[in-house]
């Protein structure tokens, strides 16, 4: 749209420039080789009042980058102020110039909304009005007069109905432009990020693969050294934790071979998903221990055995303890809820919030890979569900609603 009123505004001064010269040559015109009864002066002022704005909003549009609705809606109504003072000094309705008043509707007509739009017909409406009111008239060439009146007040009629009737069928035709457009940066970002995680996948797969050997030998001498240093009061226990942490990676790698498989293992309890992925986190990170509110609740819904479930749980309550720990706090929060058609997830910390916080939920943590809260959105979307961030008292918060019928076993 910024683009849009900025082509508006530069089309508006070029025009601008091309209406000086062409009132003044019709004002010469009908004054000094027609002859008609009309004064100069004031048409020529007003010639001379729009070459001097013509300029200004040319220089003002060339040197601009960025342009608001009000801006055009200004320009646009000096252009209709100087072209009433025009047509008032020139017999008003009865000027062969008076369809004038159509073209700035149809210019703002695709590049500014239909309030605008509106705005702009009804200005053009208030002119043409005015000068059925009161002008200058020309000497009627005609010979019955009353007729001629009544000609001026089916032209005034037809205007107003071809303004409204264009302002309307413009305005749908913008909005559907609008639309049209966002449909299409939608499905660009989508794909720009679908991108993104493919390659990203790709690289994990090839990580997996070499990461493979390198922990199978830290296993089995960690296994040997925890043998050697179990009394160790020391050591025995980092020892131990080492291992837990090496089988996860492990798991890890050999999960990105058999997750796949597991969509077709049938319905799991959502109570027994959630607490599988709380049994995970607690290998992850020992520290860490949740407070879980409506699991009980929802122990009679049934869900597909899907790892990108668990997997959105796990990055969620991950970046959740992270943003408490970097705020110098622990802890945080799960609630789970069942809404008509909906499961909605409410994770939330003790950190910061959100505020400032990119819209593409990019990670602001200096070790962070910036992949946890955008790999939720994208499997939030995967299941047709939506992810937001939420301000809230005390830290932020993270919402997910993934709709039942997509997350129903197969």
């Amino acid at each position: 749209m910024d683009r849009d009123r900025l082509t508006l505004l530069r089309t508006l001064a070029l025009l601008r420039a091309v209406a000086v010269v062409g009132q003044a040559a019709a004002v010469y015109t009908a004054t000094a080789l027609l002859e008609l009864a009309l004064d100069p002066r004031p048409l020529y002022a007003g010639c001379a009042v729009l070459a001097v704005f013509a300029a200004i909003a040319a220089w003002t549009a060339w040197r601009s980058t960025q342009v608001g609705t009000g801006t055009v809606l200004a320009h646009v109504a000096v252009d209709l102020g100087v072209l009433t003072w025009m047509l008032y000094w020139s017999g008003g309705p009865a000027n062969p110039f008076v369809s004038l008043y159509l073209l700035p509707i149809a210019l703002v007509a695709f590049a500014l909304r239909p309030p605008a739009v509106l705005a702009v017909a009804l200005t053009a409406a208030g002119g043409y009005s005015l000068l059925m009111l009161e002008h200058v008239p020309i000497p009627h060439q005609h010979g019955d007069a009353a007729f001629f009146d009544l000609h001026l007040v089916g032209m005034w009629v037809n205007f107003l109905l071809s303004a409204a009737l264009f302002t309307v069928f413009a305005g749908r035709l913008s909005a559907l432009i609008g639309r049209q457009r966002r449909a299409l940066a939608r499905a660009r970002e989508e794909a720009l990020r679908s991108e993104g995680i493919l390659a990203v996948a790709t690289q994990a797969a090839a990580t997996a693969h070499a990461l493979n050997t390198p922990l199978s030998t830290m296993a089995i001498l960690l296994a040997d050294l925890g043998d050697e240093h179990a009394a160790d009061p020391r050591l025995g226990p980092d020892l131990a934790t080492l291992r837990r942490q090496v089988e996860v990676c492990r798991d890890a790698v050999r999960r990105l071979a058999v997750d796949a498989e597991r969509e077709q293992r049938g319905a799991i309890g959502v109570d027994a998903l959630v607490r599988r992925a709380l049994e995970r986190l607690q290998v992850l990170r020992p520290d860490a221990l949740p407070e879980v509110d409506g699991l009980d609740a929802l122990a009679g819904t049934a869900v597909r055995d899907d790892p990108r479930i668990e997997h959105l749980l796990l990055n969620l309550l991950n970046n959740a303890f992270d943003a408490s720990r970097a705020a110098g706090r622990d802890g945080a929060r799960l609630r789970l809820s069942r809404s008509p058609g909906a499961l909605e997830l409410l994770v939330e910390d003790r950190g910061r919030g959100f505020e400032g916080q990119p819209p593409d939920f990019a990670s602001d943590k200096p070790d962070g890979l910036g992949l946890g809260l955008t790999l939720s959105r994208v499997i939030a979307e995967h299941f047709e569900g939506r992810i937001e961030t939420r301000a809230r008292a005390g830290g932020g918060a993270v919402a997910v609603s993934l709709p039942l019928h997509r997350l129903l076993p197969a």
